[in-house]
């Protein structure tokens, strides 16, 4: 994205944290140096934020209608709790993933969790050669100065605090271990071809070499072998453990074989509340992409079983939210093949009531010419507490509720969003209506910050007829 190529902007402090959807509004957290990022993205990787969301949906949403699930302990052991970290879901996903990596290791496969593509190893190559410049630059003045016995104190490193400490570990190991590779694969380039090298910001440059591209790709070998054996060993370790918790502890063989709703409310939860458990899944990206084909890659797909089964959604507009080949019966290229990543949404509803549309759109406030260009359209506000992140993960749990967001222009119904061109002047509304609305994340030393985006959704009373309506905040102003 435009952003994430904001980084190589030379005096460019900023940094991004997190992602939204393109078509999201509300708040992004940006750092303002490389260290306070990777606390940030630390924190989204361990899942010590808490977000929430504003969206808009399309009809009353009748909590009643969810089942009720009486056994709470059922779904402690399934997810987890805030205290007890990864749930069995989660764990099983996990298990399956590594099989997944060994199978396409077995099979050929080049990348696995940990590769290090060669425009990578590239990136840490350059940032060695530049820290040992900086450091022969710094003897020679030492020497200049007549400060070779270090007079003059280093600048201090701020040492990683607690909440820090195990990415601070873990990237300090696996900069070692690159370095110790790329020290020893060094090719003997001339001064003239480092400081070129050096000058070079894509690596698309590099394959034109045939010399620096076969160097680059040897050492990316290199440490991609070094890493597989290292996550071998490691495998073979969690596997001798796993049979040993198996043999001593049988109580959680229980929440192996049993399964939760994807549809379902809590005893304990408010009345207004209920949770939305669904797997999401991307198609894989092929090499060569049309314009149709890279936008199927940019769709996500929900768990045929949710459709089938439990989801609200109409069955003529299934086969809008299934991977094309869902229904044929070939297992291979089935949607039973895509890599299907458990998700979980709680869903507080705020408001229900009439989103009042004018179709002509004008441009200013006036009053409508007639009832006919009026048209009311039943809406639900409602605040989603995202569990997980996946991608497009509210956006396509609000369908598997039966109540696609407004404005969504990939996940409404097909009815109201033909696959064909948009017709602009008769959309709902000219956004889609989510907005992430606040974050509380815990950044340096650990201290808790919580950021907030003004609602773009506002309920207001209708002067002549003194009902309720909601009234949508738009990039260019106010909508209705």
């Amino acid at each position: 994205s435009k952003l994430a190529v904001y980084n190589d902007i030379a005096d460019n402090e900023l940094r991004h944290t997190h992602q939204l959807d393109y078509a999201t509004s509300g708040l992004l957290l940006l750092a303002r140096s490389k260290g306070a990022a990777g606390v940030a993205c630390q924190s989204f990787h361990d899942r010590k934020t808490q977000k929430q969301y504003m969206a808009l949906v399309y009809g009353q949403i009748q909590v009643e209608k969810y089942p009720l699930l009486e056994d709470v302990q059922l779904f402690e052991e399934l997810w987890g709790d805030k205290k007890d970290g990864l749930g069995e879901i989660e764990r099983r996903y996990k298990q399956h993933k590594r099989k997944k990596d060994r199978k396409d290791r077995k099979n050929g496969k080049e990348t696995f969790a940990g590769y290090m593509p060669t425009h990578a190893v590239f990136a840490k190559w350059k940032a060695l050669m530049i820290r040992r410049q900086k450091q022969k630059q710094q003897k020679q003045q030492q020497q200049e100065d007549g400060q070779q016995n270090n007079e003059q104190p280093q600048k201090k490193r701020n040492k990683p605090n607690e909440h820090n400490f195990r990415k601070y570990a873990m990237k300090q190991k696996q900069d070692k271990e690159v370095e110790e590779i790329l020290s020893t694969s060094i090719p003997e380039f001339t001064e003239e071809e480092i400081t070129e090298l050096l000058q070079i910001t894509k690596y698309s440059a590099i394959s034109k070499n045939k010399k620096w591209n076969d160097v680059f790709k040897e050492m990316s070998n290199r440490f991609n072998n070094a890493i597989m054996a290292q996550r071998q060993q490691q495998q073979e370790s969690s596997n001798d453990h796993l049979e040993e918790e198996n043999l001593t502890n049988t109580s959680t063989s229980t929440s192996k074989t049993k399964t939760l709703p994807y549809l379902f409310r809590l005893p304990s939860s408010p009345k207004n509340e209920f949770y939305i458990n669904s797997s999401i899944a991307s198609p894989p990206l092929p090499t060569r992409t049309t314009t149709t084909e890279s936008k199927e890659h940019f769709k996500m797909y929900m768990d045929p079983k949710s459709i089938e089964k439990e989801c609200h959604v109409p069955k003529e507009y299934h086969s809008h939210y299934l991977p094309p080949s869902t229904s044929d019966n070939d297992n291979e290229t089935n949607g039973n093949s895509l890599d299907y990543k458990p998700a979980l949404t709680r869903c507080e509803i705020l408001w229900s009531g009439k989103l009042q549309l004018h179709k002509s759109q004008l441009e200013e406030e006036s009053n409508f010419s007639s009832k006919e260009d009026v048209e009311d359209i039943i809406v639900t506000k409602v605040k989603l507490h995202p569990c997980t992140g996946r991608r497009h993960q509210l956006r396509l749990h609000m369908v598997v509720a039966g109540h696609p967001i407004v404005g969504d222009a990939t996940y409404e119904y097909p009815s109201t969003s033909p696959s064909t061109e948009r017709n602009v002047e008769n959309e709902v509304v000219n956004r889609m209506c989510l907005h992430s609305f606040s974050l509380s994340i815990p950044l340096m030393n650990g201290v808790v910050h919580k950021f907030e985006a003004p609602d773009p959704f506002q309920v207001v009373v209708d002067k002549g007829s003194k009902e309720e309506e909601m009234v949508v905040m738009g990039p260019d102003g106010w909508v209705v």
